[in-house]
């Protein structure tokens, strides 16, 4: 919890110290990070509930708990979903494309539809339809649906469901998309190499332009370093994607194989974890996030 705070802290820091950070496809990033932030300050209240003993209070505050909770890890992967498709219209299409998808005005109403669709999918089962029930459950001791309500077990599934298939279908379908455009390409490469020899180095260059350029090969240094570092970038996500889905694996699995699922607390909190375990993946990982760590921490100027 502790370092999901700090990790999610720093990114958000860095976004707001750093102008070479401030770009429209970093919104996805802060977002994800404001998410993650507000799954981490909801273990606070996690805690309190298990350990503490059972006042009728604690039904108020686990219904805020719970909305916060399911909102923001169901908005985390909407977000992941959205940075897949924004790597994939950037690797994959003509730049014009993407500048005309991804402007500003664009972006700030898609984060705000993810986020209105994270709350309804949290809110509209329990308080209109009552499926589940958003309180504190006296059979585990903390804030969930109760496992003993008749309704819980399809209000889990509803949250699974709204929640995963669709984001994972997008993200795999733009990943997978992003695998065969390099591989096709690199092949392309290959033919055109032998072809008309070069040497590496204008080859490696050719490489990296030719895969966003369908028109037609041209040699421009920045240009390729612009498409080299994107490509990077994108590595990082598939990164976090990654360790997204194997966080959400055991809850995901246990709620479906079990009605009760016999490690719901632990599967819980391995999805909680996740949202410490991006702020690292960027650390080490995403180039201008790497760079913006250790200019912070050797508190050097903005840039």
């Amino acid at each position: 919890m502790v370092i999901g705070i700090i990790g999610n802290s720093l990114v958000l820091t860095a976004v707001s110290r750093f102008k070479s950070l401030q770009t429209v496809a970093n919104a996805f990033i802060v977002n994800l990070a404001i998410a993650d932030l507000l799954v981490c300050f909801d273990l606070v209240p996690y805690f309190i509930s298990i350990f503490a003993e059972y006042s009728p209070s604690m039904d108020t505050m686990c219904t805020f708990v719970l909305i916060f909770a399911h909102s923001s890890i169901g908005c985390s992967i909407f977000t992941l979903a959205s940075i897949a498709v924004n790597r994939f219209v950037l690797i994959s299409s003509p730049r014009k494309y993407y500048r005309i998808i991804f402007r500003r005005k664009i972006v700030i109403v898609w984060i705000g539809l993810l986020w209105i669709t994270a709350i309804v999918i949290s809110v509209v089962p329990p308080f209109v339809f009552n499926i589940g029930k958003l309180t504190y459950d006296p059979i585990h001791h903390w804030c969930r649906s109760p496992a003993n309500y008749k309704t819980s077990e399809l209000y889990d599934k509803v949250l699974i469901y709204g929640f995963i298939p669709v984001p994972l279908a997008i993200t795999i379908v733009c990943y997978v998309g992003i695998f065969l455009r390099l591989f096709l390409h690199n092949q392309a490469m290959q033919k055109h190499s032998r072809q008309s020899p070069e040497s590496l180095t204008e080859r490696y260059f050719t490489f990296w332009r030719f895969i966003s350029t369908p028109n037609g090969l041209v040699f421009n240094r920045r240009d390729n370093e612009s498409y080299r570092r994107n490509i990077s970038i994108t590595k990082n996500m598939f990164y976090v994607l990654c360790a997204y889905l194997i966080c959400c694996f055991p809850l995901t699995i246990c709620s479906q194989v079990y009605r009760v699922c016999p490690i719901d607390r632990l599967a819980r909190h391995i999805v909680s974890f996740n949202s410490a375990i991006i702020p690292i993946i960027y650390g080490v990982n995403h180039p201008q996030f790497r760079q913006a760590y250790i200019k912070m921490l050797k508190c050097e100027t903005t840039s």
